[in-house]
């Protein structure tokens, strides 16, 4: 019950915290089936909180000792389903200890349980993989040989567009599942298999991620995707979970060609990028003001009327987060960590003020209900104006531009460069 919650309201967090999540062949998943998802590690620990919001059933994952065994916090780990690994640098003695969880592990897929791995062994936010470590390939191995025939194993890709910026986009990319059989472990040594095993995982997690090599290309990138991604937008309107989305794997698409293309190609690129995003910072404009024009009768009167609530909303629902925003600045150096402490501190906060606000208005006004419900609509209502009201005068800054045939005319050429 309390995991059930928890997920739930993690799921509330991440909509609140990225404009659209895109995730490629969800539907494939099968539930009645042992599972490993491999996944690469961009983002600290968010990517666990996050696949455990898209899959139905519990996933547990597979982290370092040192986070799990925190006495005040091991409690809270067991519920949200997180097992230590523990590392040769931790001392042999600790080594020993990861046969009980795999003990654990090797029990839970025997019921058809989901796992969560990142074989990179390290969170780094970038456009590439790390070499990946053999666990994975272990516990596949380790559970053929406990009786475990039919396991799954899911390559996994994050991609963040800028991980830590609020109203961002998130693409998951699942791939095909690598089923594991026990004709593998025939005539073969068990480190030969681990080791041809583990060569086959890191070539389909290259499959399902960003991997461009060089440095100045993931610069380019990391631009070019928010263009790709507000060209999808504008051709269907999106759920804020696109459960069946084409986007990450026409992302991947488009890595690979910029991946292949020879340096005049690429510097002809970078240029024109660079010089795109140059002149959008200096209009103080955004890409998504040429792909949709939001200045619309409509969308006016929309945001006049609705001004007020909006206004109501921010008052009554900034107060909890605005501690997690200076926590972070504050005192979280590495960047991966930043997105997920960001939404976690102030989900936190959200709840203890909600619980507060209710109890007074219960025991003062004796309007807990008005309370109960307002608080969470004004936030959502305030979340989508902010939104329409962003676009909105991105689209008014973009019609009045004097550059504003220079712009488009630069985006094109990109478009093409890329068709």
């Amino acid at each position: 019950m309390i995991y059930k919650f928890l997920r739930w309201y993690a799921k509330c967090g991440i909509k609140f915290f990225y404009k659209n999540v895109f995730i490629q062949n969800k539907t494939k998943i099968d539930y009645n089936t042992p599972t490993m998802f491999s996944s690469n590690h961009p983002a600290g620990f968010y990517e666990s909180i996050i696949l455990t919001t898209i899959i139905k059933k519990p996933v547990y994952f597979l982290v370092r000792s040192d986070y799990v065994n925190i006495p005040i916090l091991k409690w809270f780990f067991d519920i949200i389903k997180l097992l230590p690994i523990y590392r040769q640098s931790e001392g042999f003695n600790n080594v020993k200890k990861n046969n009980e969880v795999f003990s654990e592990i090797y029990k839970n897929l025997k019921t058809n349980a989901f796992i969560g791995i990142y074989p990179e062994g390290t969170t780094k936010y970038q456009f590439n993989l790390n070499p990946i470590k053999k666990g994975v390939s272990r516990i596949g191995v380790g559970a053929l040989k406990n009786g475990i025939n039919n396991l799954k194993i899911i390559p996994t890709g994050f991609n963040f567009s800028q991980p830590d910026k609020f109203r961002s986009y998130l693409n998951i990319y699942l791939g095909e599942a690598i089923s594991l059989t026990p004709d593998i472990m025939e005539n073969k040594k068990e480190n030969a298999i681990i080791r041809e095993l583990n060569s086959y995982i890191n070539t389909k997690m290259h499959d399902v991620n960003i991997i461009i090599t060089e440095k100045r290309k993931q610069h380019v990138f990391a631009k070019l995707q928010i263009l790709l991604i507000n060209n999808e937008l504008i051709c269907c309107k999106h759920k804020i979970y696109e459960t069946n989305s084409s986007i990450p794997e026409n992302l991947k698409s488009y890595s690979q060609l910029i991946e292949k293309m020879n340096e005049n190609q690429f510097i002809k690129l970078e240029n024109n990028v660079n010089n795109y995003f140059s002149l959008l910072t200096k209009e103080n404009i955004t890409d998504f003001s040429l792909v949709k024009n939001n200045v619309t009768i409509f969308n006016t009167i929309s945001l006049i009327l609705g001004f007020p609530l909006f206004i109501t909303g921010i008052i009554l629902n900034f107060l909890p987060v605005l501690p997690a925003i200076l926590i972070v600045k504050k005192y979280t150096k590495v960047y991966e960590y930043k997105a997920v402490l960001k939404v976690l501190i102030s989900q936190f906060f959200y709840a203890l003020y909600y619980l507060i606000i209710n109890i007074l208005g219960f025991l003062y006004l004796k309007t807990v209900g008005v309370v109960f419900i307002s608080l969470p609509l004004t936030a959502w209502y305030s979340l989508k104006y902010y939104d329409l009201s962003i676009d909105y005068i991105n689209s008014y800054r973009y019609n009045n531009s004097d550059k504003k045939v220079k712009i488009q005319e630069l985006r094109n050429k990109i478009m093409t460069s890329i068709s």
